[in-house]
C-alpha cells in the first residue's frame, strides 16, 4: 500500500474505504492513457506506413523514425507516470494527480526519466529470467513469487520516490517564494 510506503504505518479502515474511489480513479487514468497513446500512435503509424510502402528504399529511415518517435512518446509520457501516485497517496481526482506529476516531473525530470526507466528495464528484464524454467518446472513458482516480489518493490520504491520528491519540490517552492 502507498501508506506503508511511505509512513511504514497502514490504516486498513481508511485503505479499504478509499479503494473502491481510487480505483475507478485508475481506471479512467488508464483509458485516459489508452486514449493519449492511440491519438499519438494513429498519425504517426499511418506516416510511418506510407514510408515503408513508398517502395523507395526507406525502411531504414522508417526504423529510426519510429524509434525517435517511441522515445518521443516515451518522453512525453513520462510526466504522466506518478499520476497513480498522487491518486492513493494524496488522494487527488485525476485532474489534479496529472497535474501534480507533470509538476513533480518538470521539476525532477532527469532524475525522475532514470527512475522510470530502470524500473522498465529491471521489470521487464527479470520477467525474461523468471520465464526460463520449463511452465512444469517448481521453478515456475519460484518466478512468480519472485517476479511478484520485485515488482512490489518496485512500485513501493516509486512510491517512496514520488513522497520524498514532493517534498523536496514544496520544499524549494518555498524557498523561491521566500
Amino acid at each position: 500500500s502507498a501508506q506503508t510506503a511511505t509512513s511504514k504505518v497502514i490504516f486498513w479502515r481508511q485503505a479499504v474505504s478509499q479503494w473502491p474511489w481510487a480505483s475507478i480513479q485508475l481506471f479512467m487514468v488508464t483509458i485516459l492513457a489508452f486514449a493519449l497513446l492511440f491519438l499519438l500512435a494513429l498519425p504517426i503509424s499511418c506516416f510511418l506506413s506510407v514510408i515503408m510502402l513508398s517502395g523507395l528504399g526507406l525502411e531504414r529511415f522508417g526504423i529510426i523514425l519510429f524509434l525517435i518517435v517511441g522515445g518521443l512518446m516515451f518522453w512525453w509520457l513520462i510526466p504522466l507516470f506518478f499520476t497513480p501516485h498522487g491518486i492513493f497517496l494524496k488522494h487527488h481526482g485525476i485532474r489534479r494527480s496529472i497535474l501534480e506529476s507533470i509538476r513533480i516531473t518538470r521539476a525532477t525530470l532527469p532524475i525522475s526519466g532514470f527512475l522510470v526507466l530502470i524500473l522498465i528495464i529491471i521489470s521487464e528484464g527479470l520477467k525474461l529470467l523468471w520465464r526460463v524454467p520449463p511452465e512444469n518446472s517448481w521453478f515456475t513458482l519460484v518466478g512468480i513469487v519472485g517476479h511478484s516480489f520485485v515488482v512490489t518493490s518496485l512500485i513501493a520504491a516509486s512510491f517512496v520516490y514520488y513522497h520524498e520528491a514532493d517534498l523536496w519540490v514544496n520544499n524549494e517552492e518555498q524557498q523561491i517564494v521566500v
